[in-house]
């Protein structure tokens, strides 16, 4: 558990005997030495063993299986045996049939947004060892193969919907209006970007209907990324809404994979109303209609009112079986998990901490199945046949993530990974054993096999860190500070440099996000971030991070302290943080920094003037200035809209602070930043010329909000870098 520390409690612990170490250089954390290795192996659909693949000169590169418990390792498909026109394969990813006799091959693989991505298929038969080429070798999106494995469907560059059929050997176009304006089975940039999905439809439990979300994208206005590398610049444009501006329409049908017919649910349409989830009920989806139903979730346009909507997939009627309401806003999840009885488990913050619950197919009877004042993260999966409900929670430590246990009818909670840190877990499909991927932000990640009541079979991988004796790596330290307005103890973490001297004064690097619900005092292993941090300690920089009012892991009441104005408690408690800092008698005041990225960027830049008191540098990387010019789902969803909440918009407005900055500011920006763009930093620059202050600008061109690619993220770090130690 956290506990609040005085100003000199950290001295004890990290007084040592100055020793000789050897210094970290950029060319050390980039290295694959550092990285070290990842567990990549993933369970197979039907039985549990684990898929892997290996690249020799005999076989090439082949996909191989492995029982975890016997370490009988079998040759499943030869990379060679992939043969297209007397060339191999070149395959990136891969993904099998749920009954194993077919195996997806995704070549030609290309970004499209964060999630989304467009590819050449080739389907690979285990039992003919034959390849199917899907589309004629078109690019196509969103492939997915029926349950039954003897489909796929698929986008076209048209944005129409296709499935075909694996046995006969034939493609049926499911629909026929697809444009740049209409997207049939995808969904565009906002819906992506926001509601964490790109899939725009869903097969049924019996694979001969699918559901999809069409989405009508005329009314959204277009924002140009100009591509200037070329003699002339390139302009394509995205529907990318910003606050206050019209949304797509969103349409839901069904329809016969067979027949190609289609029935559209009768649900209200425009441009202030969310559609983000679908789930099928399981039963039969044929012509009697047995169970042949639709879970929809459905949000106002201020994602304050959330309803679930039962659709008749035969008659598309619709009928709310579930509501809630919240005073700032309700946040999606993918927490709707249909029971074969047709009831279905649920997340909900409405106790004032998420928690499951279990709702009956009718939506009658809601009963709470986990409760307290500790949050569930979410739920991981679901074994009916032994009646598990298997989830990620907080409720050994908010600044970590433990694997739980409860029975279906909410008995007999346990932990299942008691070890302090955070846990990522991958279940095999017959929940007997899963993969604990368990890291501290002192111990690397290390991999274990393990059975599902925690014990532990096998270790996978361990990491090795006997590399980092030899220069003196240090680990943050986790605590609480009281803010001085109303004594809220905020969770922070600081590491002290190397060969820490209570008698010197150090200068302080922040780094912040502050955003609604997101955490940055976590304790797991952050693998590059953490070298690059031990390398600026080396340097002699405290680092430190808080996490401001409005984050989460503590509660929807402390989450929506953040509504309404983004940047009063996120600006605001940094502000604190340093009040702290000042109280620290190794700590320099005058040389106290930030840096973040997207809405760190943000905090950064509205530090460095709104806080221009506090801080004396910062970097802001693809930074939002304005909130008007963010998009709608994101913005709205915390602020209210423009209408209702001008004031709040004005507050958090970055621009509205600039004559207060005296600092040292570089801000970072990618060109082609589809999601903040970098119109931002071009209204922050004009407001500097304006208001006569000088700061520092880098563009990298056509970058997107990554910033990466090639050589990019070593430059980009290497300008940060020297900007931090010239600087702070």
């Amino acid at each position: 558990m956290l506990k609040k520390l005085g100003i000199f409690c950290l001295l004890i612990t990290s007084i040592s005997v100055a020793q000789q170490y050897e210094d970290l250089t950029l060319d050390d954390v980039f290295t694959a030495a550092f990285r070290g290795k990842y567990f990549s192996a993933r369970w197979l659909p039907s039985e549990e063993r684990l898929a892997f693949t290996k690249t020799d000169s005999i076989n090439g590169k082949s996909i191989y299986s492995v029982d975890p418990l016997q370490s009988d390792t079998l040759l499943m498909v030869r990379g060679n045996d992939l043969t297209v026109d007397d060339s191999v394969l070149a395959y990136t990813r891969w993904r099998f049939s749920n009954n194993q006799e077919r195996l997806l091959l995704e070549t030609n693989v290309r970004k499209i947004w964060r999630h989304s991505r467009s590819l050449v298929a080739v389907i690979y038969s285990l039992n003919t060892k034959t390849l199917q080429p899907i589309a004629n070798g078109d690019r196509v999106r969103n492939v997915k193969f029926s349950p039954d494995g003897n489909r796929v469907a698929y986008l076209k560059k048209d944005n129409n919907l296709y499935v075909y059929d694996l046995v006969r050997e034939k493609e049926r176009r499911l629909t026929k209006d697809g444009s740049p304006n209409i997207i049939n089975g995808h969904f565009g940039w906002v819906y992506e970007e926001e509601f964490g999905t790109y899939d725009g439809y869903r097969w049924s439990p019996d694979g001969n209907y699918i559901a999809f979300w069409r989405e009508d994208q005329t009314k959204v206005p277009t924002y140009p990324l100009i591509d200037y590398m070329g003699i002339y610049p390139v302009t394509r444009f995205i529907h990318y809404p910003k606050v206050g501006e019209d949304n797509p329409s969103m349409k839901i049908a069904v329809v016969d994979v067979r027949k190609g017919k289609k029935r559209w649910m009768k649900l209200e349409s425009g441009p202030d109303v969310y559609y983000p989830r679908l789930s099928w009920i399981p039963g039969n989806s044929g012509n009697s209609g047995v169970s042949a139903n639709l879970l929809i979730t459905k949000l106002n346009r201020l994602q304050n009112h959330l309803q679930l909507l039962k659709a008749d997939a035969q008659t598309g009627k619709v009928k709310t079986i579930y509501e809630e309401y919240d005073p700032a806003w309700i946040d999606i999840t993918d927490d709707l998990i249909v029971l074969n009885d047709g009831s279905f488990l649920w997340t909900s913050e409405k106790s004032g901490f998420r928690h499951i619950y279990h709702i009956t197919a009718d939506g009658k009877s809601m009963n709470p199945l986990t409760s307290g004042d500790w949050e569930v993260s979410r739920i991981v999966t679901v074994d009916e046949e032994g009646g598990w409900i298997y989830f990620y929670s907080k409720r050994a430590s908010v600044i970590g993530q433990g694997l739980d246990r409860i029975r279906l009818d909410g008995s007999d909670l346990q932990t299942i990974t008691p070890e302090e840190g955070w846990h990522s877990v991958q279940f095999g499909p017959q929940h007997r054993l899963f993969i604990d991927r368990w890291s501290t932000a002192a111990q690397p990640t290390t991999t274990q096999l393990k059975r599902t009541d925690g014990t532990l079979q096998k270790v996978l991988m361990q990491p090795d860190t006997s590399g980092f004796k030899k220069y003196g790596f240090t680990y943050p330290r986790f605590f609480q500070i009281a803010t001085t307005d109303d004594s809220t103890l905020l969770n922070v973490k600081m590491t002290l440099p190397r060969d820490f001297d209570p008698n010197k004064k150090y200068p302080v690097l922040m780094y912040g996000y502050g955003g609604p619900g997101s955490q940055v005092v976590s304790n797991y292993w952050s693998g590059f971030s953490t070298y690059w941090y031990q390398l600026l300690s080396q340097h002699g920089i405290i680092l430190f991070s808080v996490d401001n009012r409005g984050t989460g892991g503590r509660g929807k009441a402390f989450k929506n302290l953040s509504y309404g104005d983004l940047g009063k408690y996120s600006a605001g408690d940094h502000m604190e943080a340093v009040k702290y800092l000042r109280t620290l008698p190794y700590v320099d005041p005058e040389r106290i920094g930030i840096w973040g990225w997207s809405g760190g960027g943000y905090l950064t830049s509205l530090c460095l003037t709104r806080g221009a008191d506090f801080f004396s540098m910062g970097v802001a990387v693809a930074p939002v200035i304005d909130f008007r010019l963010y998009d709608t789902i994101w913005t709205e969803r915390y602020m209210g809209t423009l209408e209702s909440n001008s004031a709040g918009y004005e507050s958090a407005n970055v621009l509205n602070y600039v004559d207060r900055f005296k600092g040292k500011l570089l801000i970072i920006h990618g060109t082609g930043d589809d999601n903040v763009h970098y119109q931002n930093t071009l209204q922050m620059i004009n407001e500097c010329i304006a208001k006569d202050k000088q700061i520092d600008v880098f563009f990298y061109p056509n970058r997107n909000h990554r910033i990466s690619g090639g050589n990019t993220t070593r430059h980009l770090y290497t300008k940060i870098t020297n900007y931090i130690l010239t600087n702070l």
